[in-house]
């Protein structure tokens, strides 16, 4: 997808009335929210990164008053394995990542691997 949508689906939902459900606790979104501001504009670029199974370290984060506990993987000063851009914006700008992709794919092709 090129572009983020031009009308947000959070933003088409309305919560129940229902006291004892968890929607309750949903809102509109306002017109300076992250979706509102990003809606039809170019979409930033998404990545792909492997590592290594044996690098996999499963972690448990307690939540904080904006965030919910739950489990994930820790990705800090792990070596990747590749690296590449699944999607963006076609004319955007290459970033880091991308620079860092293609030297890791020299890197690979200079080793035979």
């Amino acid at each position: 997808m090129p572009t983020y949508r031009s009308n947000a689906v959070a933003a088409r939902i309305t919560p129940c009335q229902d006291t004892a459900c968890e929607c309750r606790h949903w809102a509109a979104l306002g017109p300076d929210s992250e979706e509102a501001v990003r809606a039809g504009k170019p979409a930033d670029a998404w990545y792909s990164v492997l590592i290594d199974a044996r690098d996999y370290r499963i972690v448990h984060e307690d939540g904080e008053q904006s965030s919910n506990s739950g489990y994930g993987v820790a990705l800090r000063n792990l070596p990747m394995v590749r690296l590449r851009r699944v999607q963006g914006a076609p004319m955007s700008e290459p970033t880091i990542l991308d620079a860092v992709a293609a030297a890791m794919q020299i890197t690979r092709l200079t080793r035979g691997q």
